[in-house]
């Protein structure tokens, strides 16, 4: 909702669309609840007919992300999307594993199969590649990602993911508690402008483990700013991207774990490290500008999601 707030304090009309959630705002001049996926994309595509000015659709969902995407020929035509299919350089998880890195930042080691990975190579990480909400109607449900200690739960673990002919990625993993774990917002246009929206450090997740950040605080950190701006301008990235870092104490260096190419559910951070942010994205998409916006950075705001 912080999306709809921000841009309506502006002046600016808000319909908003959503099938599992749907609150109304005051900041909303329409709130429609749609039934499934096929609903919401005939809604948008009859909107530019009744609606004859520049329609700009922005999501914070992973699912909507993906029917965008599954739909980009026909819903670009009509829209502004701070996005683009090249983006999956980063945002794929298979794609990023194999970027050729040049950061000062690494990226977890991938293995192939469970061949590779090395007796002293445990516990490692299984992530299965769908999201969970795309996998609602199975009787055995996915977890986000696995932790394996040994040869035996890594055979056990892809046995159940090959049953669900769920694709997935085997990677080391980086110790650490979500206390470790940093996300950088951006945007990149397609002039490459690059506006800086926070950098937050998770401090609380539910589920414990791999949940959803439950509680966030702004934090200061330049590096982490520039490597991710030079991942964007490496692979052209255009939209809104949100990276996600860890801190590995052992070795002291940040890994990135993945990009998310939607804005992140912690955007009322915005509200003080950069209150323009979505307002500027959003003129952006209808006329893109050459300059550059540095982000007004605000540190130790906390963010709870109730």
């Amino acid at each position: 909702m912080a999306l709809i707030r921000e841009l309506g304090k502006q002046s600016i009309p808000c319909i908003v669309i959503g099938k599992k959630y749907i609150q109304t705002s005051r900041y909303a001049s329409v709130s429609l609840k749609t039934k499934s996926n096929d609903d919401l994309l005939r809604i948008l595509l009859l909107l530019p007919q009744l609606i004859k000015i520049p329609l700009v659709l922005l999501t914070d969902d992973d699912r909507y992300l993906q029917l965008l995407e599954s739909n980009w020929e026909q819903l670009i035509l009509h829209y502004k999307i701070p996005a683009s299919l090249e983006n999956k350089q980063l945002t794929d998880k298979t794609t990023l594993a194999k970027i050729k890195n040049q950061t000062r930042v690494i990226l977890p080691k991938t293995f192939k199969n469970y061949k590779e990975i090395p007796e002293n190579g445990y516990p490692i990480i299984i992530k299965p590649l769908i999201q969970q909400s795309l996998a609602s109607h199975l009787n055995i449900q996915p977890k986000k990602a696995y932790i394996c200690c040994s040869k035996e739960e890594v055979l056990k673990t892809i046995k159940i993911l090959n049953k669900l002919k769920f694709p997935f990625l085997i990677q080391e993993l980086i110790q650490g508690s979500a206390a470790k774990i940093y996300n950088v917002l951006l945007y990149r246009n397609s002039n490459g402008r690059i506006i800086v929206g926070f950098v937050s450090k998770k401090l609380r997740s539910f589920p414990i483990g791999f949940g959803t950040g439950a509680a966030q605080i702004t934090e200061k950190n330049d590096m982490l700013i520039e490597e991710s701006i030079k991942l964007m301008e490496q692979t052209s990235y255009v939209g809104a991207a949100e990276f996600e870092y860890k801190f590995c104490n052992q070795k002291k260096i940040f890994y990135l774990i993945e990009v998310n190419g939607r804005f992140p559910l912690q955007c009322s951070l915005l509200h003080k490290t950069n209150p323009s942010f979505i307002s500027i994205i959003f003129q952006d998409l209808i006329k893109p500008s050459k300059a550059y916006n540095q982000t007004l950075f605000t540190e130790n705001i906390v963010w709870i999601y109730f």
